[in-house]
C-alpha cells in the first residue's frame, strides 16, 4: 500500500531516480543495439558489428500535459525526456490540444496525433519533428486499421475521415498515401472503407451508393504503386440487403474480406470472403448471424490472420454494448467455424483516446481485454494466432484494463483500475503465467523499455487540481523510479522511444 502514498520524499530518493535511468540505458542498449550491424567489404575483412555501447541511449518522447483543474487543459508540449531526466520541448501544444497519442513506428520514425476533435498528424525522425502533415479528424490516429506505415517503412497512410462520417450506416474516408522520407504526396483514393499498406502497393475496400446511401456494392482494389484497378466487385446476397462494415487482411496475395450485410426485417450477418488478388476471383467462405449491428463509430468488424494462414480471427457484434463483440475462428483450411468467445470482447470507440492496441508488433498475439457489466468480472485474453488452443487468461474482480503493452520477450503487460485503486500486471506467454507486479493506481497508456525488463508509466499522485507522474518500474522486483514529477497540475503521458 505504500505505492498510493509514494510523492513522499522517500519514493523521488536519488537511489530510485538512479535505478529508472539504468533501467532505460540498458533496455537501450540491449533493444536498439542488437539488430545494427556492419557488413564487411572485400578491403574490410575484419569489419565488426556496432557494439550497443556505441550507439547513443533512447529518449523517451511523452506528452506533458498542463491542467487548470481535472481534464482542463491550458497547454502542454511535446517533449524528449532523457535517461537523465533533462526534458527537451519538442512542439509546443495549445489548450485545444486535448488529445496526444502515438499513430504508430517504424524504426527511428513516430508518428504522432495532438488536437482535439479534429487535429494535426506530425512525423518524429530521430528527434526532429515535421511540419504537420495533415489537418485531420482524430481517427486518422484510431488504430492500426486507419493509420499504417508500409512494411519496410517507405511510405505510410492515413484514413482521412470527418464527423459526418459516423452519422450513416457505415464510416469511410480518403485514403491518403505518403512518401516518409519527403513526406510529398504518392496517392489518394475516395470512400475508402478498410485497407492495408504493403511495401510496394496497397489493397483496400471501396462501398459504392445508391441513390438512398446504402452500399450496395463492394469492391477490393489493388493499387501497385502506379495503377490502381478494382480487383472484384461484390454485392449483397438479398434483394433488400446492404453492407455496413468492411474489414480487410491479407497473406501474400490472398486476400480475406469480412463484410457486415443488413437485410430489411431480417437482421445483420457477417460474411467471410476469400478473394485471389491474381485471378480476381472471389469465394464465399462462411457467414453467420449476428448479435448486433455493425455502428460507424465502433470498431466491431475486425480480422487478424494467422502468420501461417490457418487461421482466421473475426469479432461480431454481440448485442449487449455497442463497442462490445464475440471471437468468431475460422479454419481457413476447411472454413470451419468456432465460437472463442461469446461476448463481450471491448473494443474500441470513436470517443476512446486509449487506442488500445491488440495486436503484438510482430503479429504473432491477440490480446483483448473482456469486460463484464453484469458481475464487473473484467480481464484480459491473450492468443497465440497460430495456435488458439492455449489462451493466456487475466481475471480480476470489479477492474477495467486501462492499458495494454508487448514486451519483446513475451510478456504482456496490462494496466489494471478499479474504482480509484489498481495494479500493473504481467502476462508470460511462454509460461503461461500471470502475476500482479505492483499496486497502484496507473493511469490509461503504457510503454515498454526496449528489453522488455521493465515499462514507464503514468501513476495517478493527486487531486488538487488532478495530477499524476511518470514513473518506470521494473518487472523483475517491482521497483518504482521516478521520472516526471507532475505536481498540480502536470502530467506526462509516455508516447515513444526515439534515438538521436
Amino acid at each position: 500500500m505504500q505505492l498510493y502514498n509514494y510523492v513522499g520524499s522517500t519514493m523521488f530518493s536519488i537511489r530510485r531516480f538512479l535505478l529508472l535511468i539504468v533501467l532505460i540505458a540498458l533496455s537501450a542498449c540491449a533493444g536498439a543495439g542488437a539488430s545494427v550491424t556492419v557488413t564487411p567489404t572485400v578491403e574490410d575483412s575484419q569489419a565488426q558489428a556496432v557494439t550497443a555501447e556505441a550507439l547513443p541511449p533512447p529518449q523517451l518522447l511523452a506528452w506533458v500535459d498542463i491542467q487548470g483543474g481535472r481534464d482542463a487543459h491550458t497547454g502542454g508540449q511535446i517533449a524528449l525526456i532523457e535517461a537523465d531526466g533533462t526534458i527537451s520541448p519538442v512542439l509546443p501544444l495549445a489548450a485545444t490540444d486535448s488529445l496526444v497519442v502515438p499513430c504508430g513506428q517504424s524504426g527511428d520514425t513516430v508518428a504522432v496525433y495532438a488536437g482535439g476533435a479534429s487535429g494535426s498528424l506530425y512525423l518524429l525522425n530521430g528527434t526532429q519533428i515535421s511540419a504537420p502533415l495533415a489537418t485531420t479528424y482524430n481517427l486518422a490516429c484510431f488504430d492500426d486499421g486507419t493509420f499504417q506505415f508500409a512494411p519496410d517503412g517507405s511510405r505510410l497512410a492515413y484514413l482521412d475521415y470527418n464527423p459526418s462520417a459516423f452519422t450513416k450506416e457505415y464510416a469511410d474516408g480518403v485514403l491518403h498515401v505518403l512518401d516518409t522520407a519527403s513526406l510529398g504526396a504518392v496517392a489518394s483514393f475516395d470512400d475508402v472503407t478498410t485497407y492495408v499498406l504493403e511495401d510496394n502497393r496497397a489493397v483496400f475496400v471501396r462501398f459504392y451508393q445508391n441513390a438512398r446511401g446504402e452500399a450496395v456494392e463492394a469492391a477490393i482494389l489493388l493499387w501497385d504503386g502506379t495503377d490502381n484497378r478494382e480487383i472484384l466487385t461484390l454485392t449483397p446476397t438479398g434483394e433488400t440487403c446492404r453492407f455496413t462494415s468492411a474489414a480487410l487482411a491479407l497473406h501474400g496475395d490472398q486476400a480475406a474480406v469480412v463484410l457486415g450485410q443488413r437485410c430489411t426485417n431480417q437482421g445483420t450477418d457477417w460474411q467471410l470472403y476469400t478473394v485471389d488478388l491474381n485471378e480476381r476471383m472471389g469465394t464465399l467462405a462462411a457467414s453467420a448471424d449476428t448479435g448486433g449491428v455493425y455502428l460507424p463509430y465502433a470498431r466491431t468488424n475486425n480480422i487478424w490472420l494467422s502468420p501461417n494462414g490457418t487461421y482466421a480471427y473475426i469479432t461480431v457484434p454481440d448485442g449487449v454494448t455497442s463497442r462490445t463483440a464475440s471471437l468468431v475462428l475460422v479454419n481457413m483450411t476447411d472454413y470451419s467455424v468456432l465460437t472463442l468467445i461469446d461476448r463481450q470482447v471491448l473494443l474500441p470507440h470513436h470517443e476512446d483516446p486509449r487506442r488500445v492496441r491488440v495486436q503484438s508488433p510482430d503479429g504473432a498475439w491477440l490480446a483483448l481485454p473482456i469486460t463484464s457489466p453484469g458481475n464487473n468480472r473484467n480481464g484480459l485474453t491473450v492468443i497465440e494466432l497460430n495456435d488458439p488452443s492455449m489462451p493466456v487468461r487475466l481475471d480480476l474482480a470489479l477492474d477495467t484494463i486501462g492499458g495494454i503493452a508487448f514486451a519483446p520477450n513475451n510478456v504482456v503487460y496490462a494496466e489494471i483500475n478499479a474504482n480509484g485503486d489498481g495494479s500493473l500486471n504481467a502476462l508470460d506467454l511462454t509460461a503461461g503465467t500471470t502475476r500482479r507486479v505492483l499496486r497502484g493506481n496507473f493511469q490509461d497508456g503504457l510503454l515498454v523499455t526496449p528489453d522488455g525488463s521493465g515499462v514507464v508509466a503514468q501513476l495517478y499522485a493527486g487531486d488538487a487540481p488532478y495530477y499524476s507522474d511518470l514513473v518506470g518500474v521494473t518487472l523483475g522486483d517491482g521497483v518504482l523510479s521516478p521520472l516526471y514529477t507532475g505536481n498540480p497540475a502536470n502530467r506526462a503521458q509516455p508516447l515513444a522511444w526515439v534515438t538521436p
